[in-house]
């Protein structure tokens, strides 16, 4: 057999020696505190809730080593932790949020043809161009309410 091919002037045996390692109590123990110091993300929060779950749902074990309660309380924290995370996916926007989104557009488009259509004695008698301001207003808000769709 033939000597390995050196590559930028290395051999392969001195590459696959460098590659080995060993871990030493050292890094063993900066690992431990950057799991401690480190946040946790909703993956491991769904993680613990699963384990407390099936472990019978009295206590639940953190990574810290304290006992929560499970309740009412815990659950209303953990869907204000989920909103706050915002490492994760967006959610979907809520049907309600697109159902008043599109409403508001139609209800100014709507309002701005009967002000066309009835020369003004229509919807508001009376205020004249400002029936066109309220239609715009309705249209933009339905508008500006578009940049929060996912």
């Amino acid at each position: 057999m033939s000597q390995p091919k050196k590559r930028f002037g290395k051999s392969r045996e001195s590459l696959e020696s460098n590659q080995k390692y060993a871990i030493t109590d050292e890094d063993r123990q900066l690992t431990e505190l950057a799991a401690q110091n480190l946040p946790r993300n909703r993956h491991a929060e769904a993680f613990e809730k699963s384990v407390a779950r099936d472990n019978g749902g009295s206590t639940s074990a953190t990574a810290d080593g304290t006992d929560e309660l499970e309740g009412e309380k815990n659950k209303k924290a953990l869907r204000k932790a989920a909103k706050r995370d915002r490492t994760g996916e967006p959610q979907p926007t809520p049907m309600w949020y697109k159902v008043v989104m599109i409403g508001l557009m139609i209800v100014g488009l709507l309002w701005i043809i009967v002000y066309y259509l009835f020369q003004g004695t229509l919807p508001i008698p009376g205020i004249n161009v400002w029936n066109l301001i309220i239609g715009l207003v309705f249209m933009m808000t339905g508008l500006i309410m578009t940049t929060r769709w996912r």
